[in-house]
């Protein structure tokens, strides 16, 4: 038996999440990976990670029924997995999930209502290419003149 003496807390606020507005967010794809349903179904689960600033580090998921016995489910599922490689910069359907890993792109987030059991959460609705990131210029103060005028001959 171990002995717990401590005072029991008030719930940490951060740990409660609510739904993030919705709206278009920067994301990267976090996770992926072959799961089964409670009905029996396979599906591809995929967890993206919002790198937008405000909400950096959340994370948010989708499913992809590509397995599911009736084809107009598998089709929608299909066109939906279709967007999301699009977005992450590729022209066919890659061989391995994984392979999008790590690949940035913004994905467009609604808010579902709950049904009594669950709260509102989010849910994807929409993905595109994120804007191509540029580089940073550097700002350089300007280059001192020389005292005389004349850069080949320096005044030391």
């Amino acid at each position: 038996m171990v002995e717990l003496n401590f005072e029991m807390l008030e719930p940490d606020k951060k740990t409660e999440f609510q739904p993030l507005p919705e709206g278009w967010y920067s994301a990267s794809v976090f996770q992926t990976e072959r799961t089964t349903a409670a009905s029996g179904n396979d599906y591809l689960s995929v967890t993206f990670e919002i790198t937008s600033a405000d909400h950096s580090g959340r994370r948010v998921w989708d499913n992809f029924n590509l397995w599911h016995e009736k084809e107009n489910v598998r089709d929608i599922s299909e066109r939906r997995c279709s967007d999301l490689a699009r977005a992450v910069g590729f022209s066919n359907t890659p061989n391995d999930s994984d392979n999008m890993l790590d690949l940035h792109l913004d994905i467009f987030l609604k808010i579902e209502n709950g049904d009594g059991t669950y709260g509102p959460k989010n849910k994807v609705a929409a993905y595109r290419a994120a804007p191509s990131a540029k580089p940073p210029v550097a700002e350089t103060a300007p280059l001192p003149k020389a005292a005389n005028g004349d850069l080949d001959d320096p005044p030391w």
